[in-house]
């Protein structure tokens, strides 16, 4: 059995998707820009899709702009010469563009009251609504009206939000909110940036006047017209989605939870429905990632961005684990279409290779004769 579980690394391609891509490269698609019949055919595909788009988090056409990744979003929104407050659980895209940090629980949820206090004014902030590591959803319009009651601009990174929470962000009032649509099924590097009427960003990349003059350069055709597709798919019928999916990741977690000194990491109650990141002590996470490989499951050490670095996690320290338990820690992210067997297959899975790799850990056996 081949199961794929890591989600919020990267969505696999939806099978509807892939039919597109292949009519796609079939069409005679020619430069958006030029005044020729194809190039308006193929000019009238991409506003097609950027109406797809806007409609997906309910906004209007004209508060779309199309991005290489969200991680190109976030730089642009950054590019401001404003000082950027975030919290300390970010995405590495949005760490390293900042300058000031706010905390978190040990659940990695935002305290209105701590942020509330350390919010600036006239300043610039950006949060992500789901956390990419722990899967925690903040409180987000709550943080929105405490930044515009500061005056302050706020940047939404909803990349692991989109097709997982109902987004309109019209009702949300927020200022900036960025996607990617790699993570829906659609290709990467590709994604997007809303920008709310009012607010205006300096073209971060200079040329042509592609995107109404903010970002030159030829667009991305086929990343924009199957992208529009895979936000379109991700976001239909998505609160019966999450229940179910809600449900095998419960499933899951309990089954897994059973193994002795195993813990959830982030918050149960308020978590994205895929989302299961939990620590087994006296094991190295990464170990751990090969053996269920071998049985044909992909997870992950953490995020995709720290896949190369030797470092525990910034997120898992954040919210007070030790570099042990940190480096214990697994991020099982499932999709909609897991199914009950799968399920099953995965606590099995991970029950066998836990016990396996404590078997000969030295570390386990200290562990052992200490309790």
């Amino acid at each position: 059995m081949n199961i794929y579980a890591d989600n919020a690394a990267l969505g696999l391609l939806h099978p509807e998707v892939k039919q597109l891509l292949h009519e796609i490269i079939e069409m005679p698609l020619c430069n958006p820009s030029a005044i020729y019949s194809g190039g308006r055919s193929t000019r009238k595909l991409i506003e097609q899709a950027r109406e797809t788009v806007s409609d997906a988090i309910g906004a209007d056409a004209n508060e779309i702009y199309f991005t290489g990744s969200a991680t190109e979003s976030i730089n642009w929104f950054c590019s401001d010469s404003k000082p950027v407050y975030t919290t300390t659980i970010e995405h590495k895209a949005i760490l390293r563009n900042a300058n000031n940090f706010i905390p978190v629980t040990y659940t990695g949820l935002v305290d209105l009251d701590i942020f509330r206090e350390q919010c600036p004014r006239y300043g610039n902030v950006i949060v992500g609504w789901v956390n990419n590591e722990i899967g925690t959803i903040q409180p987000i319009k709550g943080i929105i009206d405490i930044c515009h009651k500061k005056h302050s601009c706020i940047l939404v990174d909803a990349t692991q939000a989109i097709g997982h929470i109902p987004i309109n962000v019209h009702e949300l009032g927020v200022d900036f909110l960025v996607g990617s649509f790699g993570k829906l099924g659609g290709l990467s590097g590709s994604g997007f940036i809303y920008m709310k009427k009012g607010t205006y960003l300096d073209p971060m990349i200079k040329g042509g006047f592609q995107e109404r003059g903010l970002r030159a350069g030829t667009e991305n055709i086929l990343g924009i017209l199957s992208g529009a597709m895979a936000i379109n798919i991700a976001t239909q019928d998505i609160k019966s989605k999450a229940a179910a999916t809600a449900k095998k990741r419960d499933k899951i977690i309990n089954g897994l939870l059973q193994i002795p000194k195993s813990y959830l990491n982030g918050d149960l109650g308020n978590r994205v429905c895929g989302n299961i990141n939990i620590a087994f002590e006296g094991i190295e996470a990464e170990s751990l990632v090969l053996q269920l490989d071998l049985k044909g499951i992909s997870v992950s050490a953490g995020s995709a961005c720290n896949s190369v670095s030797v470092e525990p996690s910034h997120v898992l320290k954040m919210i007070g684990l030790s570099d042990e338990l940190a480096r214990a820690s697994i991020r099982i992210t499932i999709g909609d279409d897991i199914t009950d067997e799968e399920a099953e297959f995965i606590i099995k899975t991970v029950t066998d290779c836990v016990a396996k790799l404590r078997k000969d850990s030295p570390v386990w056996n200290k562990i052992c004769k200490k309790s």
